[in-house]
């Protein structure tokens, strides 16, 4: 016979330990299976939100890119989304129906989804869902251009190449300025070059002179008057590799007797004046690129905005909406220069081009068929490695033209 006293202090605590650790277990299995839950809304978030910006890129690219109307920019993004998600969405959860925002004046598609996922365990804990709430908004940088493109027109640009340049930079002039309902202002403006620049009308202003002939000409300037009283070359000395305005002894030289057929064109938004200027296009003559490069970024720069004619003023960069570039194009070697103080054509190419991205703008550079000893060059001005182009094709030249076009214009996924 066992004898304990009445009031012990040994009391037997097993029930109490039974209880405490089947409320840990509860515990722990609430916790497990909120876990587990999280996991799948977690899970099913990033293959929505994956979906979502798939679809709010493709829908912005349609939207600036073709003539899609809102409906066909809308079924576009529904698509790209239900292709993405692949069915799986309510396999952990419910969506709810895509929501499509499109804004043609700035430039965005915006896409929402939201849902929840149901839990399972955690029910027990009075957590009946996980909700979802997810976006995607794909703006296209919607900033107003001003772009100098200079053009190789030289005697080795003759026949199927100056088509496939002229047909290259007509699809740049209509891939930026393509119609559509935007506040984006684009302008563009031309600088062809050959042996030297045929400044036109702007000859004389540039040469600080009423457009007397400052040397021996040949008929070549542009078909009116001798090509002494158009072309112009580098300056010497003061203000030869700057954008410094043709003023205070930085005037141009007039020492060619030569001159590219066509004319520098200033900046402009006119689709016809410019696809004008390019089908005109003749090939001739050797090959002053510095003069290219020059005059390309002449066409942009702000402190030429009392040179040009009003329309094609350029603006002040403080404009933060405002992408100013230009395009470097050449077939061949640079072989002609006038002032022989300043260095090889090449050598004032680079250093034109060390200037130009030290004042900002970007530089585009695309080489067309042309020698090995040329790229290098075209990669040293080039504002980044992916800017250079090497087109050994009428069609590759297309293709960088569009790309330039593409990154001048560059879609982005803001939030």
């Amino acid at each position: 016979m066992s004898w304990r006293p009445k009031n012990s202090i040994f009391k037997d605590e097993r029930g109490s330990v039974t209880i405490l650790a089947g409320l840990l277990m509860i515990a722990m299995t609430v916790i497990i299976g909120l876990s587990v839950d999280y996991n799948r809304a977690t899970s099913l978030s990033a293959r929505v939100q994956a979906a979502l910006d798939a679809a709010a890129l493709a829908a912005t690219k349609a939207l600036i890119e073709t003539s899609a109307s809102d409906s066909e920019v809308a079924a576009l993004a529904q698509k790209y989304y239900d292709e993405a998600m692949d069915g799986r969405g309510d396999t952990s959860g419910r969506l709810g129906p895509l929501a499509i925002d499109i804004n043609r004046d700035e430039g965005f598609v915006a896409l929402n989804v939201v849902g929840n996922v149901k839990t399972t365990i955690g029910q027990v804990a009075k957590i009946d869902a996980f909700d979802v709430n997810l976006s995607s908004r794909a703006d296209f940088s919607i900033k107003d251009i001003e772009l100098g493109v200079m053009l190789d027109v030289s005697g080795s640009m003759s026949g199927s190449k100056l088509d496939d340049l002229k047909t290259a930079t007509n699809d740049l002039v209509d891939l930026l300025m393509a119609d559509k309902p935007t506040s984006q202002r684009v302008r563009i403006g031309l600088a062809p070059y050959s042996t030297s620049i045929n400044a036109g009308e702007y000859a004389a202003k540039a040469k600080g002179n009423s457009g007397n002939n400052s040397g021996p000409g040949n008929n070549n300037g542009n078909g009116n008057g001798n090509a002494g009283e158009k072309c112009v070359s580098e300056r010497n000395g003061n203000g030869a590799f700057t954008d410094e305005p043709p003023a205070n002894g930085r005037s141009f030289g007039g020492k060619p007797t030569m001159c590219p057929v066509n004319t520098v064109l200033a900046l402009t938004d006119d689709k016809d004046a410019l696809s004008a200027s390019l089908n005109g296009y003749v090939a001739d003559g050797m090959t002053a690129g510095h003069l290219g490069i020059a005059w390309a970024w002449y066409l942009v720069s702000p402190k030429w905005d009392n040179f040009w004619p009003s329309a094609s003023k350029p603006e002040q960069p403080n404009n933060a909406k405002l992408v100013k570039a230009i395009i470097i194009m050449t077939d061949g070697m640079f072989n002609q220069e006038y002032e022989i103080d300043n260095g090889t054509s090449a050598q004032q190419a680079q250093e034109l081009c060390t200037n130009i991205k030290n004042e900002g703008v970007l530089v585009f550079t695309v080489g067309f068929q042309a020698p090995e000893e040329v790229m290098p060059l075209m990669q040293a001005c080039a504002s980044k490695p992916e800017y250079a182009f090497d087109a050994a094709s009428g069609d590759a030249l297309r293709t960088s033209f569009a790309e330039i076009s593409r990154q001048l214009n560059e879609l982005r996924i803001s939030q």
